[in-house]
């Protein structure tokens, strides 16, 4: 039951279905052990970064390969 109510408020996201909210739910580790939602962006590889060289910021920012492939 706690899974399932956890499933339908990810689902209230706009872009999120059940398919996706499951999938969520199954590979990130329990939601009582995730520290933040920028925690847990950062988990699926969802978290941007940006592109620095130097003294210059020029570079697009972009999603970084790190994290879960599963999930981003």
């Amino acid at each position: 039951p706690a899974l399932a109510a956890d499933r339908d408020l990810l689902a209230t996201i706009p872009g999120v279905g059940t398919q996706a909210a499951t999938t969520v739910l199954a590979e990130l580790p329990p939601v009582a052990r995730v520290p933040s939602a920028q925690a847990a962006a950062a988990y699926c590889g969802l978290a941007p970064r940006e592109f620095r060289s130097g003294a210059s910021v020029r570079g697009r920012t972009r999603l970084p390969k790190a994290g879960n492939a599963r999930l981003r």
